[in-house]
């Protein structure tokens, strides 16, 4: 999977690019609840612009992160915290929330 987010902060372009690729274990809690955790390779690259000018850091790291997932009728639910990359200077992380539509 690849994420990409772009803003601008103070005349600045701020760009972050994950690339990752995760194994995912779940537990049932049950009435279709379930506890889940994921584990794999991420790649990810900030970068910095602004007159010109650019910089930018790029890290490999394992990325590790746990959820909750809710199914209903046709949908579920699911909240997760993922730490896709903390080393050598480049730590991204994430909050995800989301609401899965099955048709």
């Amino acid at each position: 999977m690849v994420s990409s987010t772009k803003d601008e902060i103070l005349g600045v372009d701020i760009s972050v690019d994950t690339t990752f690729f995760y194994l995912k274990g779940s537990i049932p809690i049950g009435d279709g609840s379930k506890l889940y955790a994921m584990i794999g390779p991420t790649n990810s690259e900030i970068t910095f612009s602004a007159g010109g000018l650019s910089i930018s850091a790029d890290d490999d790291d394992t990325g590790i992160g746990f959820g909750y997932e809710k199914s209903m009728d046709s949908s579920s639910f699911m909240v997760d915290y993922i730490i896709y990359n903390n080393n050598d200077g480049v730590d991204v992380t994430a909050i995800n929330i989301g609401l899965v539509r099955y048709f």
